[in-house]
């Protein structure tokens, strides 16, 4: 067990589930950093460089396939970013909106300006709405806007209105009196829609979030065992061999499903060790069952259409039968001060 790890067994139905509650909050503490943490910081430093030298704002585009870990990479890159050392309070110059689904311009406008500290209740015209989302803005002092899961605005809109929704999104980042530079996220397909305009491709920084690879499973492998050793798990020695192959695929290469999965398996596993009798059993071992069974409880495939049950897993397609969203891995409340545990997570042959 690490210097970190949870210590002390419980005696009683109570103290179990409240020793069970305080693992989980340890295992949702760690962060595990990849290549595109150190790609965002240094798109940030640009925007931030910018913001201070410039008439004009810029942009980032951060884009990644659900479970991507896009929120959980962004939430921590604010957190630790010099320039917004109060993100999510008041006072801070970034703000951030998630765009509701489904969602017009107008809709938008009105969710940003009750984010900002106003709630729209005037005129409902679109243009109405977004002169006030630019006043409030200056008035609070917010130089920076985030706007996540920006697809549930993109993916409706016929070819007038994607054009009214880039020309908004322009006017942010070059109005003369208080550009606004912007973090766009979503999946790859607002990429696209968002290159349309020649002024916000110009303006514009991408970053992607990659599916895992192939090679990645020693990242992943890495990832479990230390997971599994904060809650005093053991693991099987076929983890590397049959299991993470298996995650990968039902978790669709995406690193925060991925992780998730076995965070909540690693946590079932923990509560193997006590026996309904009130007995504590020996350290318990991460098994392929652990991961079978949470498949099966957020997707409802218990059976062959269960990759960590069936022979034939290579051939499933499970983004048919995951018939529930599964998110990445919950934003620690972050940094070192308040006992988040960064590990470092390198692609295979990665420049050190």
């Amino acid at each position: 067990m690490t210097e970190h790890s949870v210590v002390g067994l419980p005696h009683t139905v109570r103290d179990t589930s409240d020793h069970l509650n305080t693992i989980g909050e340890e295992l949702a503490k760690y962060y595990f950093t990849r290549e595109e943490d150190d790609t965002l910081k240094k798109a940030l430093d640009r925007l931030v460089k910018n913001a201070k030298q410039s008439p004009e704002a810029r942009a980032i585009v951060v884009s990644g396939e659900s479970g991507a870990g896009k929120s959980t990479l962004l939430g921590r890159a604010f957190r630790k970013h010099p320039a917004f050392p109060n993100f999510e309070d008041e006072g801070c110059q970034l703000l951030s909106v998630q765009v509701p689904s489904p969602c017009t311009l107008e809709e938008l406008g009105r969710e940003i300006c009750e984010a900002a500290g106003y709630p729209f209740l005037g005129n409902s015209r679109s243009a109405s709405v977004w002169r006030a989302v630019r006043n409030q803005l200056k008035a609070e002092g917010i130089r920076y806007l985030h706007l996540d899961e920006v697809q549930n605005l993109t993916e409706t809109v016929d070819k007038n209105e994607g054009k009214k929704v880039r020309n908004t999104l322009r006017a942010m980042l070059i109005r003369k009196k208080h550009p606004v530079a912007l973090v766009l996220s979503g999946p790859p397909v607002i990429v696209e829609f968002l290159r349309q305009d020649n002024q916000i491709r110009r303006r514009s920084e991408f970053v992607a979030i990659e599916s895992l690879r192939q090679d990645d499973g020693e990242i992943l492998v890495d990832t479990i065992k230390a997971l599994a050793e904060e809650a005093g798990v053991g693991t099987e020695a076929h983890l590397a061999m049959d299991t993470v192959p298996r995650l990968m695929h039902a978790a669709l290469r995406q690193f925060g499903t991925a992780v998730d999965i076995a965070r909540c398996a690693i946590l079932a596993a923990a509560g193997s060790r006590y026996r309904a009798e009130g007995e504590i059993a020996a350290e318990p071992c991460l098994t392929g069952a652990h991961f079978a069974n949470e498949f099966a409880i957020r997707t409802g495939n218990a059976g062959f259409a269960n990759p960590f049950v069936t022979p034939d897993w290579q051939a499933l397609d499970c983004s048919l039968v995951q018939v529930t969203k599964i998110d990445g891995l919950a934003s620690p409340s972050d940094g070192e001060d308040d006992g988040s545990k960064p590990i470092r997570r390198r692609r295979k042959g990665a420049r050190q």
